[in-house]
C-alpha cells in the first residue's frame, strides 16, 4: 500500500482473508490517495481527507492590497484575512469578521455580517475611508482573534474647495489684520490637503495692503501682512485659488485710526461775506481725520481756530467729527485766512474767506428849500434828502453829486426832473 499524504505503516495480515495498515496524518491537510496491489495486481485507489487543524493566531494572518489610499469617493482597498491552523493549512469556511479601532472607515461585508474563509482559507474585505486618517484593521476567524493586523492610511484627495482657517477680526484702518489671516485647501469631504496652490484674497469696497497672492504650505495660505486704509463696517475677504470655487470670509469692521491734525480739513460755507460787520457770517467747518483721511465720527477733541480778518465765535464740538465757528466781518474788507489747532498741533490745512468791499450809501440833496403849501394838508413840505445806493467809481462823481440843485425861489410849481449833469457825469433822478 501507498499514499501520498502523510504515512502508512506496514500492512498486517489479519489472517482472514483482509489486511490493514494505518494512515498517519502528516502537517499537511488535504486528500490522501491510497493505492496498493495484490499478488502484483493493483487494487482499486481510494482517498482519505486530512483536515487542517484548529484556528491559530499567529500563523492565520491580515494583510491590506495597500498601505495607502485616497479619502476620494470610489477609492477603495482589499484587506485579506487567511486562516490557517498551526502548520499554515489553510481553513475553508470559518465565519471572519473584520473591525477596526476608533478610525470611521466603511468595511464591506460590514462586522455585523462578517465573511466565511473560502477554500483557501481566504476571506476578503473592501475598506474605503471619507476622513484622512490611519485605520488599523483587525480579524477574527471563529472565536480565535488573529494576532496580525493591517494598517492603512487614507490621504486627503483631490483639492476641491477653499474654507477660512483663520477668519478676519475687526482692525483700525491701516492697522495689521491680527491674528494672521488663514485660508485652508481641503477635498472633497473637508481634509486638509497638502496642495501647495497659490491663493489669493481681496476685500470689496476698499483697497487690501500686505502679500497676495501667497502660496499654500501643506494646504494652508497664511497672510500676516494684510491691511485696510478705508474705515468701514460689514467688510469681507474673498478667497480665490484657480480651479476652486472663490469662497467669502466672515464680516468685519475698520474703525477710524487716531485723529491727526495734519490730515484734519476745514470746509467755509459761504466762501465770502460783505465787509460791513452786519449782512452776514461765513460758517468755518473742521473735519477731523485719521492719518489715511478717514473722517472720525466722535467728538471730544480741543480744537483752536483763529483769522487774521474779521472775528471768530467760538468753536462748537458737533458730537460727529467736526467742529465749527461763525467769521463774522469786522469792515475791513480783503480775505480772512482762518488757521487752528488740534489738540495742540497745528492743523495741516487752512480756509480762506472773502471779506466783499461794502456798497457805500449816498445821499443826495434834492434842492428843493420849501414848497408852497401843500394843497390837500396845507402844510409846508420839507426839503427831501433822497438816498441812493451806487458804486463810487470816482471822486469827482461824489463830489458833483454833494453839489445842492438850485430850484426856482418864487411861488410856483417845482421843477423835477434831470439836474444838469456835471462835466462828464450823468445827472440822477431825485424825483
Amino acid at each position: 500500500l501507498g499514499s501520498d499524504l502523510g504515512s502508512l505503516s506496514a500492512v498486517t495480515d489479519n489472517g482472514d482473508g483482509t489486511y490493514t495498515a494505518t494512515l498517519t496524518a502528516g502537517t499537511t491537510a488535504g486528500t490522501a490517495h491510497l493505492t496498493g496491489t495484490l499478488n502484483g495486481s493493483a487494487l482499486a485507489a481510494t482517498t482519505v481527507t486530512l483536515d487542517p487543524g484548529a484556528v491559530d493566531a499567529t500563523h492565520s494572518g491580515v494583510v491590506a492590497g495597500s498601505g495607502v489610499s485616497s479619502t476620494d469617493t470610489g477609492a477603495t482597498v482589499a484587506v485579506t484575512v487567511t486562516v490557517r491552523d498551526a502548520h499554515d493549512n489553510p481553513i475553508p469556511n470559518v465565519h471572519v469578521v473584520l473591525a477596526q479601532g476608533a478610525t470611521s472607515s466603511s468595511i464591506s461585508p460590514n462586522p455585523l455580517v462578517g465573511a466565511d474563509s473560502d477554500a483557501t482559507g481566504r476571506a476578503v474585505f473592501t475598506v474605503s475611508d471619507t476622513v484622512a486618517e490611519t485605520a488599523v484593521y483587525s480579524a477574527t476567524a471563529g472565536t480565535t482573534t488573529v494576532t496580525q493586523t493591517a494598517s492603512v492610511q487614507f490621504q486627503a484627495g483631490t483639492p476641491a474647495k477653499l474654507v477660512f482657517g483663520q477668519q478676519p477680526a475687526n482692525a483700525v484702518a491701516g492697522a495689521t489684520l491680527s491674528p494672521a489671516i488663514t485660508v485652508r485647501i481641503l477635498d472633497a469631504h473637508d481634509n486638509l490637503t497638502s496642495s501647495t496652490a497659490q491663493v489669493g484674497l481681496v476685500v470689496a469696497g476698499a483697497t487690501l495692503s500686505g502679500t497676495t497672492p501667497a502660496a499654500a504650505v501643506a494646504g494652508v495660505a497664511t497672510f500676516s501682512d494684510l491691511a485696510v486704509a478705508k474705515a468701514g463696517t460689514g467688510y469681507k475677504l474673498s478667497a480665490s485659488s484657480t480651479g476652486l470655487p472663490d469662497v467669502d470670509s466672515s464680516a468685519f469692521d475698520v474703525a477710524t485710526g487716531p485723529a491727526s491734525a495734519a490730515d484734519t480739513t476745514f470746509s467755509v460755507s459761504p466762501t465770502s461775506i460783505n465787509a460791513d460787520g452786519s449782512s452776514g457770517t461765513s460758517t468755518v467747518t473742521v473735519h477731523v481725520k485719521d492719518a489715511l483721511d478717514n473722517p472720525l465720527a466722535t467728538g471730544g477733541k480741543t480744537v483752536a481756530l483763529l483769522s487774521d480778518r474779521g472775528s471768530l465765535s467760538g468753536v462748537t464740538d458737533r458730537g460727529d467729527g467736526t467742529y465749527t465757528a461763525e467769521l463774522t466781518a469786522t469792515g475791513v474788507p480783503g480775505t480772512a485766512h482762518v488757521g487752528g489747532t488740534l489738540d495742540g498741533a497745528t492743523i495741516g490745512d487752512t480756509a480762506s474767506v472773502t471779506l466783499v468791499p461794502p456798497v457805500p450809501v449816498v445821499a443826495i440833496d434834492s434842492g428843493v428849500a420849501s414848497s408852497p403849501t401843500n394843497p390837500i394838508t396845507r402844510r409846508t413840505m420839507p426839503r427831501r434828502l433822497v438816498p441812493i445806493r451806487i458804486a463810487i467809481t470816482s471822486l469827482a462823481v461824489l463830489a458833483a453829486c454833494a453839489q445842492p440843485a438850485r430850484v426856482p425861489t418864487a411861488p410856483g410849481p417845482v421843477p423835477v426832473g434831470p439836474r444838469p449833469a456835471a462835466a462828464g457825469h450823468p445827472g440822477f433822478d431825485t424825483g
